[in-house]
């Protein structure tokens, strides 16, 4: 991203026929191969969330980078505080462990398999499987809250976690029927909704974040909102991924388009790569980082007006974005270094 190289100025994009069908591929003209920022890393992914991977290993990388904790086996990293990692495994089980020690802390059980979550003080604040909202008491040991919310018959994997609002008076829940439940942590009944989607399968919140501290960023696979007070805008297309950069939203679709919304989804700039089909989205500096199924890394600058585009190869499993690297199934691919 720092040395200068005269890169991508045109695109030819091409159709092929493979496997016997007739899907058609991004195929571009001028790549770059990013072998000088490639490395190995050869583990391998045991569960893949919004928010990090867990290894078979027990390792994790989370969004902002390597853990030095170490799962016990079975369990799927979940979510992190200052001071604990929160994890669960498929028998209801979900423990809290130390960063520091790295040792378990405490184990609970609770009626149905954890599927987000977050540590708010001495309670967690989760969404299980059959979507249920509950909030657990840590220092009573029982549940203070547990309510079925609307039916989700089948889920995206991206699912994210629960976000503090409003100088924490406020959290945000996602639902996994596209909704946002939005309550105080300290009192949550009464708690209220907003809804993104109301599609029967695939529904569930993808992504979740805020500008400021009272607008909501969020995306099932079909939709993203922006929604504050008095003021509530929505998108619609095939999300792949999001990631918000200051108060400017960037959108990764599933038809090849990289766009760039102010805070109320006013389109701003839009980038087209016809037949790309892409994964994932990550704003790292001055820089726009896209990844298409097939392998290419897209590079832009903000403004979405120049591109240069490096080649991997094909996505098999997953992508996910952590700091400033970049893991694609056993590769981790430093982003900084690949120049636009």
């Amino acid at each position: 991203m720092k040395a200068i190289l005269l890169a991508l100025s045109l695109l030819s994009i091409i159709g092929i026929t493979g496997c016997g069908d007739d899907k058609q591929y991004f195929i571009p003209k001028i790549v770059y191969s990013p072998s000088d920022a490639i490395q190995t890393h050869g583990r391998s992914a045991y569960k893949i969330a919004r928010d990090g991977i867990t290894f078979t290993t027990g390792e994790i990388i989370t969004s902002k980078g390597k853990s030095h904790v170490i799962l016990p086996k079975g369990y799927r990293y979940i979510n992190q505080s200052s001071k604990y990692i929160l994890a669960a495994n498929e028998s209801r089980d979900v423990i809290i462990l130390s960063k520091r020690t790295r040792n378990m802390v405490r184990k609970i059980r609770l009626s149905n398999p954890l599927v987000s979550g977050v540590l708010y003080g001495k309670k967690i604040m989760y969404v299980l499987e059959d979507n249920i909202f509950g909030m657990y008491d840590l220092a009573n040991g029982k549940n203070l809250v547990e309510l079925k919310l609307g039916d989700a018959y089948a889920i995206d994997s991206r699912v994210t976690n629960p976000i503090l609002l409003h100088h924490g008076n406020q959290m945000a829940i996602p639902a996994l029927d596209g909704k946002i439940l939005l309550l105080n942590p300290k009192n949550p009944h009464g708690a209220q909704s907003i809804s993104i989607g109301t599609e029967n399968i695939f529904n569930n919140v993808i992504y979740l974040n805020k500008i400021g501290d009272r607008r909501i960023i969020a995306a099932t696979p079909r939709k993203l909102i922006s929604a504050a007070k008095g003021s509530n805008h929505k998108f619609e297309a095939q999300i792949a991924d999001v990631d918000i950069s200051g108060s400017f939203v960037y959108v990764a679709t599933q038809d090849g388009r990289v766009i760039k919304f102010s805070k109320t989804l006013k389109k701003l700039a839009e980038k087209r790569f016809t037949f790309a089909e892409f994964l994932s989205i990550g704003v790292i500096g001055n820089r726009v980082y896209a990844v298409d199924k097939q392998g290419a890394i897209i590079v832009l600058d903000k403004s979405l007006q120049k591109s240069s585009i490096y080649k991997i190869d094909k996505v098999e499993d997953y992508t996910f974005i952590s700091g400033s690297k970049l893991y694609v199934d056993k590769k981790v691919i430093s982003l900084p270094k690949l120049p636009l």
